[in-house]
């Protein structure tokens, strides 16, 4: 019997080197990859932040010693190629910040997005220093609504963990155009 093929091929990350990596060590733990992708790819270049780390990794790295490890990192970038550079990958998910906006239902301004891109934590993580997104928004996006989804418990126990007040999360939330 023949097999049928829907004619959709799925793509693959634009980056040689990202592809070489997942062929290379398809077993890779969040860990192992977020060492490579900080080699790789630099958070900081000529002074500007390319990318945060957000989402279970972001909350992991931040010290929560959650049941299960993330599952992918999220990355949040300023850059629209970061994006395909990394498509399909399992293991890295990349969001422009537009990208973000939309995906929770909010109208995305330029100061919305330096707002968001522009609050950061600095961590270490064997030695290297991650840039996360703060605590206070990580809470927020742990918070909203993503792609109609409500917040899971795995979120609100990482929103507990985050110990952000409710009034830095209102504050935060306002800015965020989610009130």
């Amino acid at each position: 019997m023949k097999e049928q093929t829907t004619g959709f091929v799925p793509l693959k990350p634009t980056s040689q080197e990202v592809r070489d990596f997942l062929e290379q060590e398809p077993a890779a733990d969040w860990k192992r990859s977020l060492l490579f992708l900080l080699d790789r790819f630099p958070q900081i270049r000529d002074g500007k932040t390319e990318y945060l780390i957000e989402g279970g990794a972001a909350v992991a790295l931040l010290g929560h010693p959650r049941g299960k490890a993330p599952k992918d990192i999220d990355l949040l970038t300023s850059r629209p190629d970061l994006p395909a550079a990394f498509q399909n990958s399992e293991k890295f998910d990349v969001k422009t910040v537009e990208h973000w906006f939309e995906e929770r239902g909010l109208t995305y301004t330029p100061e919305r997005g330096a707002f968001l891109l522009g609050s950061s934590e600095t961590v270490q993580h064997e030695g290297v220093n991650v840039l996360v997104l703060s605590p206070v928004l990580l809470a927020c996006s742990k918070l909203l609504e993503f792609r109609g989804r409500k917040p899971r418990l795995q979120d609100q126990n990482d929103v507990s963990f985050l110990g952000a007040s409710p009034e830095d999360i209102h504050a935060a939330m306002e800015r965020l155009g989610a009130l």
